[in-house]
């Protein structure tokens, strides 16, 4: 199916993308993680391969629902020293393209950037 056989307008994806980056930048990560179907992988490539296969390259990060629950309990417990205190976060999105689409599922892309802000230092992170 293509993008033009879509269920999904363009403003719905893009409100997805902006709700979802709102909710960590507010730090609502028990919402966040409600956006994740039970099925979700959350993959970060390593830098020298963006297009490796999570199945036979070490990705930076590769988790699965189960995973990204535990960590969203650590984050929330206040004891995870890398975010003690918690680091500050603003996120861009842009450049969404709609790739597929079939059903109730559709495959999006887009680029974005993060700004993160903690003790007095800040770091920006950009990706696809």
């Amino acid at each position: 199916m293509t993008a033009s056989d879509v269920s999904f307008t363009r403003g719905e994806i893009d409100e997805f993308l902006i709700r979802e980056a709102a909710l960590l930048d507010e730090w609502r990560l028990e919402e966040w993680l409600a956006l994740m179907a039970p099925d979700a992988r959350y993959l970060v490539p390593p830098l020298d391969a963006p297009d490796a296969d999570h199945h036979d390259t070490l990705f930076l990060i590769a988790d699965d629902r189960r995973t990204l629950a535990s960590r969203v309990r650590q984050l929330l417990s206040g004891t995870t020293w890398a975010e003690n205190p918690r680091s500050r976060t603003r996120r861009l999105v842009t450049n969404v393209r709609l790739l597929a689409a079939e059903g109730d599922e559709a495959r999006v892309t887009a680029n974005f950037a993060v700004w993160r802000f903690q003790h007095e230092q800040t770091d920006v992170y950009v990706g696809q």
